[in-house]
């Protein structure tokens, strides 16, 4: 023949039967009795099944044809026959006489838990407090486990008469917190007495604060009057940003300078003064030194009205450079200098605007013509583009742009 592979050459020819009996295989139905007490019997045609009768069923007991274990293996070894139902009672029996005699387990508080033997998830909890309203032993549901060193078996009458004996307590501030006062609005909020040893007219004496307020011992424990009247740890020293030209001295946050609940801010580049709640300084300082938001170096309104900042700044550098050089300028000298400085303070000097230049641009465009787009090819504000297009006769661009187009120039 052709065929000379290796399954070829080990090719016996035999039949099954003949092959199990030359390999040892039982060729014949082998009764085996397991640990339990039940019947197997293998099938010769199939080692891993077998026909198995449970040892607890009544009589006459019926044969399963299962999956069973391999021969050599412990799980055979420990394999018992039973059915699922008499297989869970059997479990449930092995648990039962495991937790029984495990007895009373201690817990950190001084109390017992015992678990309950037919019931793995409840138990029987003893109090540890003892006190007059105590439950004593009582059967609940127990998290068995990691968590049960977390459990203190106290009951719910000996935990009110705990929480009873702190309800009235004194703060490290000074206040004396009555947790058994709640605000009538707010569940959360408790009252206490305002500590406060200046004694004001304004002090409310009895207040209400949040619950956790009173976790945290740095806090200050006064009423609203009195931290309104005399702040915790209020900054009355002036602060001085380093946001300026080349990291030089810039924003000026005058806090000797306090109206009452507000702060003079005066911002380097325009000049400014403004006055910002501490609240707001204290959030425009922390996005400050954290890197997300720098500190605005003008103010809101400068801000709005750039134009108007850069010439007044343009001014002021012209009036400090015709006083050292040409102090006798007259005022259209002074004026055309100053938009000099202006445009050079911009990026670069103005291009002269003509309709023929303001076309060509235009046309270079196309649709992307706007206002902005005209003043940035320019060198120029959005300001002076309107102007010079109102010079015109013409109330916008779109409308100057439409009439010369129309006329074919």
């Amino acid at each position: 023949m052709k065929y000379r592979g290796e399954i070829f050459q080990d090719l016996t020819g035999r039949c099954r039967p003949c092959a199990n009996r030359r390999r040892g295989v039982p060729t014949r139905i082998e009764l085996i009795e397991l640990s339990s007490g039940g019947m197997l019997k293998r099938d010769p045609h199939n080692s891993r099944r077998a026909w198995v009768t449970c040892p607890d069923c009544p009589e006459p007991k019926e044969e399963r044809y299962v999956l069973i274990p391999p021969e050599r293996s412990k799980q055979f070894q420990d394999y018992t026959g039973r059915c699922p139902a008499h297989a869970n009672l059997f479990r449930r029996e092995l648990r039962r006489k495991k937790y029984a005699a495990e007895g009373h387990t201690t817990l950190l508080s001084g109390g017992t838990v015992r678990r309950d033997p037919d019931n793995p998830k409840y138990g029987w909890v003893t109090c540890p407090e003892g006190s007059s309203e105590c439950e004593g032993e009582r059967y609940v549901f127990v998290h068995f486990g990691k968590s049960l060193r977390n459990l203190t078996g106290v009951c719910r009458p000996c935990l009110g008469w705990r929480r009873r004996r702190t309800e009235r307590d004194e703060h490290p501030s000074g206040a004396l917190v009555r947790r058994d006062e709640r605000d009538p609005s707010n569940s959360r909020r408790v009252v206490f007495i305002c500590p406060n040893p200046k004694k004001q007219p304004g002090c409310l004496g009895k207040s209400y604060a949040w619950l956790k307020a009173f976790d945290d011992p740095d806090y200050c424990g006064l009423c609203e009057n009195c931290q309104g009247n005399d702040p915790p740890n209020k900054i009355k020293k002036d602060l001085i940003l380093k946001d300026g030209p080349d990291g030089t001295d810039g924003t000026q946050i005058l806090y000797s300078q306090d109206e009452g609940q507000r702060v003079r801010v005066r911002y380097w580049q325009c000049g400014h003064t403004q006055p910002l709640t501490r609240q707001t300084i204290a959030v425009m300082l922390s996005r400050h030194r954290l890197g997300k938001r720098r500190w605005p170096p003008r103010c809101h309104q400068c801000f709005l009205n750039p134009d108007a900042l850069a010439e007044r700044i343009a001014a002021e550098k012209l009036a400090e450079m015709g006083v050292q050089a040409h102090p006798q300028n007259s005022n259209v000298q002074e004026k055309g200098d100053a938009q000099k400085i202006a445009s050079s303070r911009k990026g670069g000097r103005e291009r002269k605007l003509t309709d023929q230049k303001v076309l060509n641009e235009i046309d270079a465009l196309g649709s992307r013509v706007s206002v902005s787009a005209l003043a940035r090819n320019f060198q120029c504000s959005r300001a002076t583009i309107n102007n010079w297009v109102h010079d015109k006769g013409y109330p916008d661009l779109a409308s100057f742009v439409e009439a010369r187009r129309g006329a074919g120039v």
